[in-house]
């Protein structure tokens, strides 16, 4: 079973224990990025998990059919994962974006940043913009990204990679975090609509349908003799697994909806924190309640995966 360990409440107690405000700063961008990188796993395997049911459900009576119509069944279910695959595009672009952002926000708040200039930062800052003009450049989007936060932060790793001060990596998390703010918003939002859209709650209302649709016509065309046995061998649960996997991923998906709203209040908390300085539980209190929404993504996860 994969489990994945929210590594970033460590930094939230080191913080607490911090005399200098700046350091406190910097960490708390630190435990952001690492929530951040953390949240942006779940959307897409909602996404998948969402595709792969689909698919289970298109296919759970073909085996009644002859072969030709099997073989339809068959390219019916190939169709509609290829479909559902494109119309997730987007989220899943959101969601590069937003991995991206993090991957530099934990860069600037490192402590040692030698690792990560010349091809790396480069290669970081060119992946951002391109995304974001690609993202930009889609017929669905509605609100641009404004461009070049991707060469902001590749410069700036480059440079605190080669002339590191504290002063600087301050100015820099500051420049970047601000950038970043409109960023956040828009691709969360995009995050939290296309969850809406492909999933709930009509995509799980559709699904749970063609799984009983699908269940009905399995056991209408099944011969007597083999529909005995189908519940003898308790083949059924099959389905019953479906639907328990279907109000799981309800369940994910609810939580990555509500994670959104946090995920932006603690961005915002954080661009002010770095431009005013606060007592160190205002700085956390958003902080802390992004870490619970992530928990709890964390415990759905681990039920889809069990």
């Amino acid at each position: 079973m994969k489990y994945r360990f929210i590594s970033a409440i460590v930094f939230i107690f080191v913080i607490a224990g911090c005399a200098s405000l700046s350091r406190d700063q910097v960490k708390s961008v630190h435990v952001y990025s690492q929530l951040l990188k953390e949240y942006t796993a779940y959307p897409g395997t909602a996404i998948t998990e969402l595709v792969d049911l689909e698919y289970e459900a298109t296919l759970l009576n073909s085996g009644t059919f002859a072969d030709r119509l099997a073989n339809q069944q068959l390219w019916s279910a190939y169709e509609s994962r290829k479909s559902q695959l494109a119309a997730a595009a987007d989220v899943d672009l959101s969601i590069k974006i937003l991995g991206d952002y993090a991957d530099a926000l934990v860069k600037l708040s490192s402590k040692d940043l030698r690792d990560s200039i010349g091809t790396f930062s480069q290669r970081l800052g060119t992946n951002i913009d391109l995304a974001i003009e690609q993202y930009n450049s889609s017929p669905k989007t509605v609100k641009k990204i404004p461009a070049g936060i991707g060469a902001l932060v590749g410069e700036g790793i480059t440079f605190l990679g080669t002339h590191y001060t504290r002063n600087e990596q301050a100015r820099k998390l500051k420049q970047y975090v601000k950038e970043g703010n409109v960023l956040v918003r828009i691709v969360t939002d995009a995050i939290a609509n296309g969850m809406k859209e492909l999933i709930l709650p009509k995509g799980i209302s559709n699904l749970k349908e063609k799984i009983r649709i699908n269940q009905t016509n399995l056991l209408q065309n099944m011969p007597a003799e083999a529909y005995k046995a189908y519940y003898a061998n308790e083949y059924n649960r099959g389905v019953a697994a479906l639907m328990v996997r279907t109000d799981k991923l309800e369940g994910l998906a609810g939580e990555i909806i509500d994670a959104v709203n946090h995920v932006k209040k603690a961005h915002q908390q954080l661009n002010a924190n770095l431009n005013e300085k606060k007592k160190l539980v205002t700085v956390l209190s958003d902080t802390q309640a992004l870490f619970i929404s992530v928990r709890n993504l964390n415990h759905a996860y681990r039920q889809i995966k069990k």
